[in-house]
């Protein structure tokens, strides 16, 4: 993608859970995202920061969506696009998506529990729109940057990230959602998937929506 897209990409390491919980990872990658201009100039690179883009998948995706809102709230860095493949956004385990695809399907609905009793033991937090950007009012979402959300129809996420993708188009932002019939959560990122009709599709539409010109971008 980096190639295609003729991008700069940068990747933040944080810390992981359970050892860390939230919203560390979240800070960490805030900060990250307010030093790129620093680390582009340590690294003597040029780039287009109007065209800056967070993206992520999964987890992944429930952070780059944290991006936007801490950018937004604290006037951050202005962020031009986001891209989320099957994101998470709420912690909800009763969605239909959830039960249908409960186990047997590569992500199941007991491990999405514990992976969020590691990262937010404390369900009160959970309420945070940063953790659960699906809890977020219209208000809250309005003026985000425009999205690309990719989900997966096999997967335990595809409801909230739906979801979440119905909520930004009420609120105002510009949003393309598409969901991949017939593949498994993590497809997109998965090697051995990497040749597949699907992970192919969600590549060559992620390509050609970051690489849309300016003038293109407010078109149905």
């Amino acid at each position: 993608m980096a190639s295609r897209t003729n991008s700069i990409v940068i990747f933040p390491e944080y810390t992981r859970s359970p050892e860390a919980k939230f919203p560390l990872a979240i800070e960490q990658c805030y900060q990250a995202l307010c030093r790129i201009p620093f680390i582009l100039e340590q690294l003597q690179l040029t780039a287009d920061l109007e065209n800056l883009t967070v993206a992520g998948d999964s987890a992944g995706g429930n952070i780059a969506i944290a991006m936007t809102l801490l950018a937004k709230f604290q006037s951050g860095p202005k962020i031009d696009k986001q891209l989320l493949y099957y994101p998470v956004t709420n912690d909800n385990f009763n969605t239909t998506s959830y039960h249908e695809f409960s186990e047997g399907y590569y992500l199941d609905r007991d491990s999405m529990k514990w992976f969020w009793n590691q990262y937010i033991p404390d369900v009160r937090m959970r309420n945070y729109i940063v953790a659960t950007p699906l809890k977020a009012s219209l208000e809250q979402l309005k003026n985000l940057p425009k999205a690309l959300i990719i989900t997966a129809e096999a997967d335990v996420l595809r409801d909230e990230g739906m979801a979440y993708a119905t909520k930004l188009m009420a609120s105002g932002v510009d949003v393309s959602a598409l969901c991949i019939k017939g593949t498994i959560h993590d497809f997109a990122m998965l090697n051995d998937l990497d040749p597949s009709n699907g992970s192919r599709l969600a590549m060559d539409v992620s390509v050609a929506w970051i690489s849309r010109k300016a003038s293109h971008q407010n078109s149905k």
